[in-house]
């Protein structure tokens, strides 16, 4: 078991978040906004408001988990099955974020389900902005940018940027894995390999990461940026 593994080797939760749609069943149409992850923030959203206002109240749904979040989950628990650790996976609909804090865990998150976590990470040094691909800079060091933005490169290879963050759980001793990015099998191709677990400290930290990747496949990934904190 590589060392940054080690606090987490009695038993880990990983967590897929689900985002919030909106069902109207009658007209066979559900919809989905980036700006809005929790009930009563309709307002949010002048599409989702606009709809409300059109056909009515909906009916709330959680059925459906990212896909690139499912598969870096199935990363992730492979590979610590792999090397003796339990490994149980749950969506945020039934395992609530708020009792994520008091086990090991991993969580997952994109740009359209990252205001899920603001209970977990308040005041980290770095964010995945909601509905976009950004990571913001919020306290940047000398000669370091504001902020990260990805580019494309060919109709289907990208740069994009993502977090990898290590924070204290609820209960002492514990401590919560979290990938946020556009496409987490990337950020999960670091945490599960050697050459990549080698860009990473032991104890809590923040990370930001740059990869490029060609459709679903992952050309490379480095951290470019990083904060430590007390273990």
């Amino acid at each position: 078991m590589p060392r940054f593994w080690q606090p987490f080797a009695k038993a880990v939760n990983v967590v897929v978040p689900v985002p919030l749609f909106y069902h109207w069943p009658e007209d066979e149409l559900v919809a989905r906004s980036f700006k809005v992850n929790r009930l009563g923030e309709e307002a949010k959203s002048r599409g989702v408001q606009s709809l409300i206002d059109s056909l009515g109240k909906p009916e709330m749904s959680q059925l459906y988990t990212v896909a690139s979040d499912t598969v870096a989950a199935a990363s992730i628990g492979r590979f610590l099955q792999d090397r003796g650790v339990p490994v149980s996976v749950f969506d945020t609909s039934t395992a609530p974020i708020e009792t994520l804090g008091s086990q090991d865990g991993v969580m997952l998150v994109g740009p359209g389900t990252v205001r899920q976590l603001d209970d977990l990470r308040p005041k980290r040094p770095f964010d995945l902005e909601q509905g976009t691909s950004i990571v913001r800079n919020l306290r940047p060091n000398p000669g370091e940018p504001e902020l990260w933005k990805g580019s494309k490169l060919a109709p289907q290879r990208f740069t994009a940027y993502g977090t990898i963050s290590v924070v204290p759980g609820q209960e002492a001793g514990r401590r919560v894995l979290i990938l946020a990015s556009s496409f987490n099998p990337s950020l999960a191709s670091i945490v599960t390999s050697i050459a990549g677990l080698g860009q990473l400290p032991e104890g809590y930290f923040d990370a930001v990461v740059e990869y490029e990747r060609n459709g679903d496949r992952t050309l490379r990934a480095k951290v470019v940026a990083i904060r430590t904190a007390a273990k």
